[in-house]
């Protein structure tokens, strides 16, 4: 599974993708909707429709750690609000980071770092934090989840 899913992103060209990436916006929202159709239909706590109040959801049934709950929190947070600011600097929809100097310059001042380099450093903390947790979950030794029902949302989320 997990080598699909890189393989898919490597072929998409999707490193620089937020969103789509490995460790993006799409990963916190594919662990959710895992435990959403595993788990769903017995605990009301994880049929909302959003993804925050669901994630907290999911710690109080303990599915998943307080910390990892808090540490998908905040990376979607985070990487939402790079994806707002992305997408009002390209004046577009858009989740890839910029390649331009200038673009690159107002994305870090925008989201209160002194230039690209450390930008990049949270971005990268940020999604190394959550393709740990999706690799934990989706992994091999990950017994709790009918893999083909993972794979089912998987191809449901890449292709949404």
């Amino acid at each position: 599974m997990k080598g699909m899913i890189a393989r898919e992103v490597r072929r998409r060209g999707l490193s620089d993708n937020i969103k789509l990436g490995a460790g993006g916006i799409r990963e916190i929202e594919f662990i959710t909707q895992v435990f959403q159709l595993i788990r769903g239909g017995r605990e009301p706590g994880l049929q909302g429709n959003s993804l925050l109040p669901t994630l907290q959801a999911i710690a109080g049934l303990e599915l998943l750690s307080q910390e990892q709950v808090d540490s998908l929190s905040q990376s979607y947070l985070y990487l939402r609000r790079l994806e707002n600011l992305l997408q009002a600097i390209a004046d577009q929809q858009t989740q890839t980071l910029p390649t331009d100097s200038l673009d690159r310059e107002r994305l870090a001042v925008g989201m209160g770092c002194p230039d690209w380099e450390q930008l990049t450093q949270q971005i990268d903390q940020h999604m190394s934090a959550v393709r740990e947790i999706f690799s934990n979950l989706i992994g091999d030794d990950s017994p709790d989840i009918d893999r083909r029902l993972a794979l089912s949302a998987l191809q449901h989320a890449v292709a949404g």
